[in-house]
């Protein structure tokens, strides 16, 4: 670490970190002597980096334009440190259920594996979710459509009779085996999420793009805390977008959900997850999360929720996500002010009752102040009638 610490310099090492605690290091692998690995970019681009060292010292390459006026990047920090932290891909287990003669069959003992591996969430993903991991001929059928709303465990504990829904053997044991796959992928997820959550809290938070936001990230780490405590984090490949809407305002994150084959030639359909986040509701302390895995509940606490809460804690920090932060401040914190001022504004034009003089010479009118400041305050002002008509700009009411 000291090594690529020097390399980088405090500037460059300190942006690598906020890159790995975004979630930005997608995949790495080590072979003999490198290390290589994608790292994806302010625009979620897949960056290719390449890393190693010598007796000459720290070799580095980076595809983005940092790396060749620099000759070092945050993409290079980011993965040297994600390496450094956890243990490298290939020395983790393909799959935690080993061999197929070791995955259980019977419904207690599938349970008890979902358990085990803390993906009991599994029971409400859909079993499209198998999609991209199966061939291509199975994709354009119709079977995985047709038991599309059953959850991918039902594939596995028995509640599905594949012999009677899936024609053929061979068509069988290539869902059965889909299924079991990309459950051990979402254990290592999983795995590597809390690995990651322990790695974060370990790190100082990094420094809001917008101050004014302080309230709001207090609210999404409570928040995140009440959703802890029903579900576990995962390390997800490629980042969750974010879609912000103003009126009325919401925050809808969706996770990365990709199909394998060429781009344009779609072989099925992967629902994306997608979470909705009421900002107002939640800093007024009602319930503002949801998510489609559970429409009818009042509110999400569900992995994705997790997932999406992470999200949106990471991009108040985001140096791409500036502009929708400081929009963001503005719609939570100086708009209402404005609004509040522009309602009392109008009730101060309105006539006076007629048991007071028509023509007073005096009234009071209020003023947002402390915006710059960012500590806003209602402020009353005596004005006085002018000779001429109208109102002077008043003096400040102590």
């Amino acid at each position: 670490m000291a090594l690529l610490q020097e390399a980088a310099g405090p500037r460059t090492f300190n942006r690598g970190r906020v890159c790995l605690a975004q979630r930005r290091v997608a995949s790495y692998e080590v072979t003999e002597n490198e290390l290589r690995g994608k790292v994806l970019n302010r625009h979620g681009k897949p960056q290719e980096v390449f890393l190693s060292t010598d007796v000459d010292g720290l070799s580095c390459e980076c595809e983005c334009t940092a790396f060749w006026s620099n000759g070092i990047c945050k993409h290079i920090v980011a993965l040297g440190l994600a390496f450094l932290g956890a243990r490298p891909p290939q020395e983790e287990p393909a799959a935690e259920a080993a061999s197929k003669a070791e995955r259980p069959r019977t419904p207690k003992a599938v349970e008890a594996w979902l358990e085990a591996h803390q993906v009991t969430h599994a029971r409400r993903e859909s079993l499209s979710v198998v999609l991209p991991l199966l061939p291509s001929g199975f994709r354009t059928s119709q079977v995985v459509s047709e038991l599309g709303h059953l959850p991918v465990t039902a594939v596995l504990d028995g509640s599905l009779d594949l012999s009677r829904r899936v024609q053929g053997t061979l068509q069988q044991s290539l869902l059965w085996e889909a299924a079991w796959k990309w459950l051990d992928m979402e254990a290592r997820r999983v795995r590597r999420g809390l690995e990651h959550e322990q790695e974060r809290a370990r790190l100082p938070r990094p420094p809001l793009t917008d101050a004014r936001l302080e309230p709001w990230r207090q609210v999404l780490e409570r928040e995140r805390e009440r959703v802890r405590a029903h579900a576990v984090p995962r390390l997800l490949s490629g980042r969750s977008t974010v879609t912000f809407h103003e009126r009325p305002l919401r925050l809808y994150v969706e996770e990365p959900r990709r199909l394998s084959g060429a781009v344009g030639k779609p072989e099925g359909f992967v629902p994306k997850m997608r979470v909705s986040v009421d900002p107002r509701a939640l800093l007024e302390g009602r319930a503002g999360l949801w998510c489609w895995c559970t429409p009818d509940e009042a509110e999400a606490h569900c992995v994705h929720a997790l997932s999406a809460l992470d999200t949106l804690l990471d991009s108040l920090s985001a140096p791409e996500e500036a502009a929708r932060n400081a929009r963001l401040a503005e719609l939570l914190f100086v708009e209402p002010g404005r609004q509040l001022l522009g309602a009392i504004e109008k009730v101060a034009a309105v006539p006076l009752p007629s048991f007071e003089a028509p023509d007073s010479a005096s009234r009071i009118a209020f003023r947002l102040e402390g915006l710059e400041q960012r500590d806003p305050r209602l402020q009353p002002y005596l004005q006085r009638r002018r000779k001429k008509g109208g109102f002077s700009t008043g003096s400040l009411v102590r």
